[in-house]
């Protein structure tokens, strides 16, 4: 019976750690590959941004929310590894998304966290809505023909290489 009862509590134990994963593609509405859902939004700038008028562009999408602390580990290494090293591109864009926040609570994020990043509210979850159910942080690569070339689901450690080394890629790539 002990036996039993050790075998079934272990067996929980790996379906609870599998379950997030398959969760999270569920819960992920677009994949590599898909036109990526158009969306318009300002960000906390006061810049227009909308996603179909950056065609010819590699766009990183980044959706947040300032009490994750996944989040709060991430954005600092994207600023530092994507966002400082392709920000002078004229190919190249990154709109953080706020999800479930307006434009006060991300401009005091920004400045409370000293991140130098294009922040954008989405309090609503409209834009979010577009790419995914639940679960975040999460990150969109989008070609330079609007495609979706990268949905973000490694491990932390090997996320911001991933998305660096994609969005290098793109970049290299000319728009046919």
């Amino acid at each position: 019976m002990k036996v039993f009862i050790i075998l079934f509590f272990f067996s929980l134990t790996i379906l609870a750690q599998s379950e997030p994963t398959d969760d999270y593609v569920v819960k992920t509405l677009v994949s590599v590959g898909d036109q990526a859902p158009d969306f318009e939004c300002k960000t906390i700038s006061g810049e227009n941004f909308t996603l179909s008028k950056q065609k010819g562009k590699v766009v990183l999408v980044t959706f947040f929310a300032t009490w994750c602390s996944h989040c709060l580990a991430e954005l600092p290494q994207i600023e530092d590894k994507i966002y400082n090293v392709f920000k002078d591109r004229n190919d190249f864009e990154l709109i953080v998304i706020g999800r479930k926040h307006d434009s006060s609570e991300l401009e005091k994020f920004k400045e409370t966290k000293k991140i130098n990043l294009p922040f954008a509210p989405d309090p609503q979850k409209e834009i979010y809505g577009k790419y995914a159910e639940k679960y975040i942080p999460r990150n969109f690569v989008i070609g330079k023909d609007g495609k979706i070339k990268l949905v973000s689901k490694s491990s932390p450690e090997n996320r911001i290489e991933e998305i660096f080394e994609t969005i290098k890629n793109e970049l290299d790539k000319k728009l046919q």
